[in-house]
């Protein structure tokens, strides 16, 4: 019921707005259309122009009074409708909240995000995940050995629905601070091959990739929480 009243409240003012902006627009068409009037035409008489031009000075000014009353109206109109807007207007998040969740190990299930940012981190037990977990004694470019585990995931549910315009995501080369302090004997390790999925209405809400993007690796360091 809320929503519901909420949501006739803005299309009402929605049209009131709209109309208001007509009202304005109106009464600076009318001076636009008075000025076009009052523009000498080519083909006029000469001698016509200047036996009447005492006439014409008194109308003349009779209409730029006419105009001003018109454009005052108009910016009324105008600021109605913005002070409308405001007056209504109440402060929202940009972002908006968002409530995470994830795979099997994953340390911040149902956890609510407030400013777009949170940090993805799972926890495993690779003794007892030795099927899921193999070692890799080459090493790579960077001069450090891998480690292969299954595939993670986490999701970030929004309240409503969001455009992002821009995604940054980088791997974290710590443990955390509130973690490391009794798990000192962890590994840390660092995501690679990402890939960033929506879901989409236009298939029932699924989930279709849009993005695959590789992680740079990071020296892994002392961490001082500014990552």
């Amino acid at each position: 019921l809320i929503d519901d009243a909420k949501t006739k409240c803005e299309e009402s003012q929605r049209l009131s707005v709209m109309h208001t902006n007509a009202l304005a627009s109106l009464h600076k068409l009318k001076v636009e259309a008075r000025e076009r009037q009052r523009m000498p035409s080519p083909q006029k008489n000469i001698n016509s122009t200047s036996t009447n031009s005492a006439a014409s000075d008194h109308d003349t000014n009779h209409s730029s009074d006419d105009d001003v009353d018109l454009l005052v109206q108009s910016a009324g109109y105008y600021l109605e409708a913005l002070n409308l807007t405001d007056d209504n207007a109440a402060p929202s998040e940009v972002i908006g909240e968002a409530e995470l969740s994830g795979c099997h190990g994953f340390r911040s299930q149902r956890r609510v995000v407030r400013d777009g940012a949170a940090t993805l981190d799972w926890q495993w037990d690779c003794t007892t995940c030795s099927d899921d977990c193999s070692n890799n004694d080459d090493e790579g470019e960077s001069g450090v050995s891998s480690i292969h585990h299954r595939s993670v995931w986490t999701k970030f549910d929004f309240d409503v629905g969001k455009k992002l315009t821009a995604i940054r995501v980088r791997a974290r080369c710590a443990l955390p601070r509130d973690f490391a302090h009794d798990h000192d004997h962890c590994t840390v390790l660092q995501p690679k091959d990402c890939v960033l999925q929506v879901s989409s209405a236009s298939v029932g809400g699924e989930f279709v990739d849009v993005w695959n993007f590789q992680l740079a690796y990071r020296a892994v360091r002392d961490d001082s929480g500014k990552d």
